[in-house]
Protein backbone atom coordinates (compact mmCIF):
# COMPACT_ATOMS: atom_id res chain seq x y z
CA UNK A 1 0.00 0.00 0.00
CA UNK A 2 1.51 3.30 -1.01
CA UNK A 3 -0.02 5.54 1.62
CA UNK A 4 1.06 5.67 5.25
CA UNK A 5 -2.52 5.89 6.48
CA UNK A 6 -5.12 3.23 5.82
CA UNK A 7 -8.07 4.98 4.25
CA UNK A 8 -11.65 3.88 3.77
CA UNK A 9 -11.04 3.52 0.04
CA UNK A 10 -7.81 1.52 0.20
CA UNK A 11 -9.10 -0.85 2.86
CA UNK A 12 -12.49 -1.49 1.33
CA UNK A 13 -11.02 -2.12 -2.10
CA UNK A 14 -8.95 -4.90 -0.56
CA UNK A 15 -5.57 -3.46 -1.54
CA UNK A 16 -3.28 -5.78 0.34
CA UNK A 17 -3.17 -7.38 3.76
CA UNK A 18 -2.71 -4.47 6.11
CA UNK A 19 -1.57 -6.68 8.96
CA UNK A 20 0.81 -8.98 7.14
CA UNK A 21 3.34 -10.38 9.58
CA UNK A 22 1.48 -9.26 12.67
CA UNK A 23 0.56 -11.74 15.33
CA UNK A 24 -1.74 -11.99 18.32
CA UNK A 25 -0.06 -12.64 21.62
CA UNK A 26 0.16 -11.64 25.24
CA UNK A 27 -3.20 -13.13 26.15
CA UNK A 28 -3.99 -12.62 29.81
CA UNK A 29 -5.23 -15.55 31.83
CA UNK A 30 -8.71 -15.37 33.35
CA UNK A 31 -10.08 -17.45 36.21
CA UNK A 32 -11.67 -20.74 35.19
CA UNK A 33 -14.93 -21.91 36.72
CA UNK A 34 -17.51 -24.49 35.73
CA UNK A 35 -20.29 -21.90 35.62
CA UNK A 36 -18.34 -18.78 34.61
CA UNK A 37 -15.55 -19.27 32.10
CA UNK A 38 -14.44 -17.63 28.84
CA UNK A 39 -11.63 -18.70 26.53
CA UNK A 40 -9.85 -16.40 24.08
CA UNK A 41 -8.64 -18.00 20.86
CA UNK A 42 -6.10 -15.98 18.86
CA UNK A 43 -5.20 -15.90 15.15
CA UNK A 44 -2.52 -18.43 14.34
CA UNK A 45 -3.92 -21.00 16.73
CA UNK A 46 -5.59 -24.18 15.55
CA UNK A 47 -8.72 -23.45 17.60
CA UNK A 48 -9.08 -20.02 16.00
CA UNK A 49 -8.76 -21.43 12.48
CA UNK A 50 -11.28 -24.16 13.25
CA UNK A 51 -13.69 -21.64 14.77
CA UNK A 52 -13.59 -19.32 11.77
CA UNK A 53 -13.99 -22.19 9.30
CA UNK A 54 -16.91 -23.67 11.21
CA UNK A 55 -18.81 -20.63 12.45
CA UNK A 56 -17.75 -17.80 10.09
CA UNK A 57 -17.22 -19.66 6.81
CA UNK A 58 -18.32 -16.71 4.56
CA UNK A 59 -15.40 -14.69 5.95
CA UNK A 60 -12.74 -17.21 4.95
CA UNK A 61 -12.50 -15.91 1.37
CA UNK A 62 -13.36 -12.28 2.14
CA UNK A 63 -10.57 -9.81 1.29
CA UNK A 64 -11.44 -7.25 3.96
CA UNK A 65 -11.60 -9.84 6.71
CA UNK A 66 -8.29 -11.30 5.53
CA UNK A 67 -6.74 -7.85 5.97
CA UNK A 68 -8.25 -7.46 9.44
CA UNK A 69 -8.03 -11.00 10.77
CA UNK A 70 -4.79 -10.48 12.72
CA UNK A 71 -6.64 -7.89 14.80
CA UNK A 72 -9.47 -10.21 15.76
CA UNK A 73 -10.02 -12.86 18.40
CA UNK A 74 -12.62 -15.51 18.98
CA UNK A 75 -14.03 -15.72 22.48
CA UNK A 76 -15.76 -18.90 23.52
CA UNK A 77 -18.11 -19.07 26.46
CA UNK A 78 -16.96 -22.32 28.06
CA UNK A 79 -19.21 -21.97 31.10
CA UNK A 80 -22.90 -22.47 31.81
CA UNK A 81 -23.84 -18.82 32.39
CA UNK A 82 -24.29 -16.35 29.54
CA UNK A 83 -21.78 -13.53 29.07
CA UNK A 84 -23.56 -10.16 29.25
CA UNK A 85 -20.61 -7.82 28.77
CA UNK A 86 -16.83 -7.89 28.51
CA UNK A 87 -13.82 -5.67 28.02
CA UNK A 88 -10.81 -6.49 25.86
CA UNK A 89 -7.51 -4.65 26.19
CA UNK A 90 -5.85 -4.26 22.79
CA UNK A 91 -2.14 -3.52 22.44
CA UNK A 92 -0.50 -2.52 19.15
CA UNK A 93 3.29 -2.56 19.08
CA UNK A 94 5.03 -0.79 16.20
CA UNK A 95 7.32 2.22 16.15
CA UNK A 96 5.35 3.17 19.26
CA UNK A 97 3.15 1.15 21.58
CA UNK A 98 -0.55 1.98 21.60
CA UNK A 99 -2.83 0.37 24.18
CA UNK A 100 -6.57 0.88 24.56
CA UNK A 101 -9.66 -0.97 25.71
CA UNK A 102 -13.04 -1.74 24.18
CA UNK A 103 -16.16 -2.74 26.09
CA UNK A 104 -18.81 -4.84 24.39
CA UNK A 105 -22.48 -5.36 25.33
CA UNK A 106 -25.96 -5.13 23.90
CA UNK A 107 -27.72 -1.82 24.43
CA UNK A 108 -30.77 0.00 23.05
CA UNK A 109 -29.89 1.66 19.77
CA UNK A 110 -31.46 4.75 18.26
CA UNK A 111 -32.39 2.74 15.17
CA UNK A 112 -34.83 0.61 17.12
CA UNK A 113 -37.65 2.97 16.14
CA UNK A 114 -39.08 0.24 13.93
CA UNK A 115 -39.92 -1.92 16.94
CA UNK A 116 -43.55 -2.82 17.71
CA UNK A 117 -45.57 -0.18 19.54
CA UNK A 118 -45.40 -2.14 22.78
CA UNK A 119 -42.07 -3.98 23.04
CA UNK A 120 -42.02 -7.72 23.49
CA UNK A 121 -40.40 -9.25 26.54
CA UNK A 122 -37.34 -9.99 24.43
CA UNK A 123 -36.93 -6.34 23.51
CA UNK A 124 -37.19 -5.27 27.13
CA UNK A 125 -34.09 -7.31 27.85
CA UNK A 126 -32.03 -4.80 25.86
CA UNK A 127 -32.66 -2.13 28.44
CA UNK A 128 -31.22 -3.86 31.46
CA UNK A 129 -28.33 -5.73 29.92
CA UNK A 130 -30.12 -9.06 30.09
CA UNK A 131 -29.40 -9.98 26.47
CA UNK A 132 -26.52 -12.44 26.28
CA UNK A 133 -23.46 -11.25 24.40
CA UNK A 134 -22.19 -14.85 24.21
CA UNK A 135 -24.55 -17.68 25.07
CA UNK A 136 -23.21 -20.70 27.01
CA UNK A 137 -21.01 -22.96 24.85
CA UNK A 138 -21.18 -20.46 21.96
CA UNK A 139 -18.52 -18.34 20.25
CA UNK A 140 -18.25 -14.73 19.08
CA UNK A 141 -15.76 -12.78 16.94
CA UNK A 142 -14.24 -9.58 18.34
CA UNK A 143 -11.99 -6.80 17.03
CA UNK A 144 -11.31 -3.20 18.08
CA UNK A 145 -14.05 -2.21 15.60
CA UNK A 146 -16.82 -4.75 16.10
CA UNK A 147 -18.16 -7.89 17.69
CA UNK A 148 -20.29 -10.18 15.54
CA UNK A 149 -22.12 -13.44 16.10
CA UNK A 150 -21.99 -16.27 13.54
CA UNK A 151 -25.61 -15.54 12.57
CA UNK A 152 -24.59 -12.06 11.40
CA UNK A 153 -22.67 -13.51 8.46
CA UNK A 154 -24.87 -16.53 7.82
CA UNK A 155 -26.59 -15.00 4.76
CA UNK A 156 -24.37 -12.08 3.74
CA UNK A 157 -21.00 -10.48 4.33
CA UNK A 158 -20.76 -7.65 6.86
CA UNK A 159 -21.29 -4.06 5.77
CA UNK A 160 -17.62 -3.32 6.38
CA UNK A 161 -17.74 0.40 5.68
CA UNK A 162 -20.46 0.92 8.26
CA UNK A 163 -18.86 -1.36 10.82
CA UNK A 164 -15.26 -0.18 10.57
CA UNK A 165 -15.81 3.56 10.54
CA UNK A 166 -18.65 3.98 13.01
CA UNK A 167 -16.25 5.36 15.64
CA UNK A 168 -14.17 8.55 15.19
CA UNK A 169 -11.07 6.69 16.39
CA UNK A 170 -11.20 4.07 13.62
CA UNK A 171 -8.88 5.84 11.17
CA UNK A 172 -6.29 6.35 13.90
CA UNK A 173 -6.39 2.70 14.97
CA UNK A 174 -6.18 1.46 11.39
CA UNK A 175 -3.13 3.66 10.75
CA UNK A 176 -1.41 2.06 13.77
CA UNK A 177 -2.30 -1.43 12.59
CA UNK A 178 -0.71 -0.89 9.20
CA UNK A 179 2.86 -0.93 10.56
CA UNK A 180 2.25 -3.08 13.61
CA UNK A 181 4.84 -5.66 14.59
CA UNK A 182 2.57 -7.38 17.08
CA UNK A 183 -1.07 -7.01 18.08
CA UNK A 184 -2.20 -8.47 21.37
CA UNK A 185 -5.56 -8.83 23.01
CA UNK A 186 -6.50 -9.77 26.56
CA UNK A 187 -9.82 -10.18 28.34
CA UNK A 188 -9.80 -7.61 31.11
CA UNK A 189 -13.21 -8.44 32.58
CA UNK A 190 -16.37 -10.38 31.76
CA UNK A 191 -19.80 -9.97 33.37
CA UNK A 192 -22.08 -13.00 33.44
CA UNK A 193 -25.73 -13.68 34.03
CA UNK A 194 -26.11 -13.97 37.77
CA UNK A 195 -24.26 -10.66 38.25
CA UNK A 196 -20.81 -12.21 38.54
CA UNK A 197 -17.63 -10.72 37.08
CA UNK A 198 -14.25 -12.29 36.42
CA UNK A 199 -11.00 -10.57 35.52
CA UNK A 200 -9.09 -7.54 36.81
CA UNK A 201 -11.59 -4.94 35.49
CA UNK A 202 -8.87 -2.31 35.24
CA UNK A 203 -10.99 -0.31 32.79
CA UNK A 204 -14.13 -0.07 34.93
CA UNK A 205 -16.54 -2.34 33.05
CA UNK A 206 -18.62 -3.00 36.16
CA UNK A 207 -18.92 0.72 36.85
CA UNK A 208 -19.96 1.55 33.27
CA UNK A 209 -22.42 -1.34 33.12
CA UNK A 210 -23.99 -0.53 36.49
CA UNK A 211 -24.29 3.19 35.79
CA UNK A 212 -25.94 2.46 32.43
CA UNK A 213 -28.58 0.37 34.16
CA UNK A 214 -29.07 2.91 36.94
CA UNK A 215 -29.59 5.68 34.37
CA UNK A 216 -32.17 3.58 32.54
CA UNK A 217 -34.17 2.89 35.70
CA UNK A 218 -33.91 6.41 37.15
CA UNK A 219 -35.02 8.12 33.94
CA UNK A 220 -37.87 5.63 33.51
CA UNK A 221 -39.15 6.44 36.99
CA UNK A 222 -39.01 10.15 36.23
CA UNK A 223 -40.97 9.80 32.97
CA UNK A 224 -43.49 7.39 34.51
CA UNK A 225 -44.21 9.93 37.25
CA UNK A 226 -44.98 12.45 34.51
CA UNK A 227 -47.45 10.00 32.97
CA UNK A 228 -48.99 9.37 36.39
CA UNK A 229 -49.41 13.09 37.00
CA UNK A 230 -51.44 13.44 33.80
CA UNK A 231 -48.84 15.31 31.77
CA UNK A 232 -49.73 15.32 28.08
CA UNK A 233 -47.61 13.65 25.41
CA UNK A 234 -46.21 16.85 23.92
CA UNK A 235 -44.97 18.01 27.32
CA UNK A 236 -43.32 14.63 27.97
CA UNK A 237 -41.67 14.82 24.55
CA UNK A 238 -40.30 18.28 25.37
CA UNK A 239 -38.95 17.00 28.66
CA UNK A 240 -37.26 14.05 26.95
CA UNK A 241 -35.68 16.36 24.41
CA UNK A 242 -34.23 18.38 27.25
CA UNK A 243 -32.96 15.24 29.01
CA UNK A 244 -31.40 14.05 25.74
CA UNK A 245 -29.40 17.25 25.39
CA UNK A 246 -28.12 17.37 28.99
CA UNK A 247 -24.82 15.63 28.27
CA UNK A 248 -23.87 17.68 25.21
CA UNK A 249 -24.92 20.93 26.93
CA UNK A 250 -22.89 20.07 30.01
CA UNK A 251 -19.82 19.36 27.88
CA UNK A 252 -20.21 22.64 26.00
CA UNK A 253 -20.42 24.50 29.29
CA UNK A 254 -17.59 22.36 30.71
CA UNK A 255 -19.97 21.30 33.46
CA UNK A 256 -19.00 17.64 33.08
CA UNK A 257 -15.99 16.57 35.11
CA UNK A 258 -14.15 14.35 32.64
CA UNK A 259 -11.94 13.09 35.45
CA UNK A 260 -14.98 11.78 37.36
CA UNK A 261 -15.98 8.54 35.59
CA UNK A 262 -19.22 8.16 37.54
CA UNK A 263 -20.48 11.66 36.72
CA UNK A 264 -19.39 11.44 33.09
CA UNK A 265 -20.77 7.95 32.45
CA UNK A 266 -24.08 8.44 34.24
CA UNK A 267 -24.88 11.69 32.46
CA UNK A 268 -23.85 10.21 29.11
CA UNK A 269 -26.08 7.17 29.60
CA UNK A 270 -28.94 9.33 30.87
CA UNK A 271 -28.93 11.37 27.66
CA UNK A 272 -28.54 8.25 25.52
CA UNK A 273 -31.53 6.62 27.20
CA UNK A 274 -33.62 9.78 26.70
CA UNK A 275 -33.02 9.50 22.95
CA UNK A 276 -34.07 5.85 23.01
CA UNK A 277 -37.27 6.76 24.88
CA UNK A 278 -38.00 9.50 22.36
CA UNK A 279 -38.02 6.83 19.67
CA UNK A 280 -40.42 4.79 21.76
CA UNK A 281 -42.69 7.82 21.95
CA UNK A 282 -42.43 8.14 18.19
CA UNK A 283 -44.02 4.69 17.97
CA UNK A 284 -46.92 5.84 20.10
CA UNK A 285 -47.75 6.83 23.65
CA UNK A 286 -48.45 3.20 24.58
CA UNK A 287 -44.95 2.18 23.50
CA UNK A 288 -43.24 4.70 25.77
CA UNK A 289 -45.60 4.04 28.67
CA UNK A 290 -45.03 0.30 28.42
CA UNK A 291 -41.26 0.74 28.41
CA UNK A 292 -41.02 3.14 31.36
CA UNK A 293 -43.53 1.11 33.37
CA UNK A 294 -41.40 -1.98 32.90
CA UNK A 295 -38.07 -0.29 33.65
CA UNK A 296 -39.28 1.69 36.66
CA UNK A 297 -40.30 -1.56 38.36
CA UNK A 298 -36.74 -2.91 38.22
CA UNK A 299 -33.89 -2.71 40.68
CA UNK A 300 -30.21 -2.65 39.78
CA UNK A 301 -28.48 -5.47 41.58
CA UNK A 302 -24.79 -5.24 42.48
CA UNK A 303 -22.24 -7.16 40.46
CA UNK A 304 -19.85 -9.21 42.59
CA UNK A 305 -16.39 -10.57 41.78
CA UNK A 306 -16.09 -14.31 41.44
CA UNK A 307 -13.70 -15.72 44.01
Amino acid sequence: MSTSVITRRSLLLGSGAILAGSQMGGIAETPTHEMYNVVLEAPGSERYAEGIAKHYRPLVADAVFEALSSATVLIRNAGRAGVRALTITWKIVGAETYQFSRSYWFAPRFVRSGSPKIPTSGEYAYYLGAVQLIYPQKIRLFSPFFSIAPSYVADQLPAWKKILFRKPSSEFILSRLKNAKTISGAIDAAIFAGNKVIGQDTHGLVLQYTLRRKAQVALAKKIKSQFDSGLDTSAIASNLLREASLFSMARQKQAVDLSDPEHFTFLSEWSHQAKVLLLRLGNGKESLHGTVSYLSSKTVKPITKLT
